[in-house]
């Protein structure tokens, strides 16, 4: 049960108490062994987090059981929420995002108006059906949430940063051994095996943090924490990634332009399309970032005025970047 108490909505804050909020289940076992300890004091890293939940890759597959019944819309807040935190973060790569299949594998999402939950840390619920739970809705369940379209928007953000972080094998920042007393919320779900640092009030992980979820903002120690728990592996892609080939770009019947290209090689968490606008006079304007995607994704559309345009794309990693492609030219009607 979460008693964080602070809701924002277009600047004014909603004091209130939020019942029957974000936990976990797992089966019923909560892990009590006593937590490793690390701690460099030359950092401010802070956490708490369960490594025999960890993925054993950066890239993790997602799936949607029921997305008729979820917009598109709402679905997109979700994705640009996880793509703007944790993957942000460190080269996470959550890919997929298409409808569950019965041997479908990694995060599986069901909407559904009740309390957002996942069944285990990490990769614990790897493949389990319905192995995350958002809220979408919010009329049986966080009624606050829906008090206008503003606030209801904002909800699935913030929650589905929080409950990310738990798919990633982060545990409630409020459950630590050293939370201090003042911290007057009750631990809830799977306890992590590592502390990393100090107990960190700031986290969108913690219950007591007076500012709901953080507003799904990562706060300095969630970031230190996800890139502590997955150090081993993003070491091993930190070589630098290759430009992507075979870049396309075609204009659709709705008068929209699909992009596509080839990734070239594994060494990349994203890639990034840009888009440039021809002038009157045969110059070109500064370009603008499209899109940032994950690396699953290899097509992505825009919907630009008429005028000639051309796209590029590169690769990137969160360390390193690759070489631009080559520009690729069309004219939208």
């Amino acid at each position: 049960m979460m008693s964080q108490s602070s809701l924002s909505n277009g600047g004014l804050t909603i004091v209130q108490k939020v019942s029957a909020i974000i936990f976990i289940v797992f089966g019923g076992f909560f892990a009590c062994a006593d937590p490793i300890d690390v701690h460099d004091s030359e950092t401010v890293e802070k956490g708490y987090y369960l490594k025999t939940s960890l993925w054993s890759s950066l890239d993790i597959p997602v799936c949607w059981e029921n997305p008729n019944q979820i917009s598109n819309r709402d679905r997109q807040l979700v994705i640009s929420a996880v793509n703007e935190s944790w993957s942000s973060a460190a080269p996470l790569n959550f890919y997929g995002w298409e409808r569950c299949t019965n041997s479908s594998q990694g995060i599986r999402i069901r909407g559904a108006d009740d309390h957002p939950h996942v069944k285990g840390l990490g990769a614990v619920s790897n493949g389990t059906r319905d192995g995350m739970v958002l809220n979408f809705d919010f009329k049986n369940w966080g009624s606050t949430c829906s008090s206008s379209e503003t606030m209801r928007r904002d909800c699935i953000k913030w929650i589905a940063v929080h409950e990310f972080g738990h798919a990633l094998g982060i545990a409630h920042e409020h459950n630590r051994e050293d939370t201090p007393d003042s911290c007057k919320d009750s631990p809830q779900g799977t306890n992590g095996d590592v502390t990393v640092g100090e107990w960190d009030l700031d986290s969108t992980m913690n219950y007591c943090n007076p500012i709901y979820t953080n507003h799904g903002q990562l706060s300095v120690g969630d970031v230190e924490t996800i890139n502590a728990a997955y150090r081993h592996l993003i070491s091993s892609t930190s070589s630098e990634p290759r430009t992507p080939r075979r870049v396309s770009v075609r204009l659709r019947r709705d008068n929209s332009v699909r992009v596509t290209w080839k990734p070239t090689g594994q060494g990349q968490s994203h890639f990034v399309i840009e888009r440039s606008k021809q002038k009157r006079n045969g110059t070109w304007r500064a370009p603008n970032t499209v899109a940032k995607v994950n690396a699953g994704v290899k097509r992505q559309y825009d919907s630009p005025r008429r005028g000639t345009y051309r796209y590029r794309v590169k690769a990137i990693n969160g360390r390193k970047n690759s070489e631009w492609s080559a520009w690729k030219q069309i004219i939208a009607e």
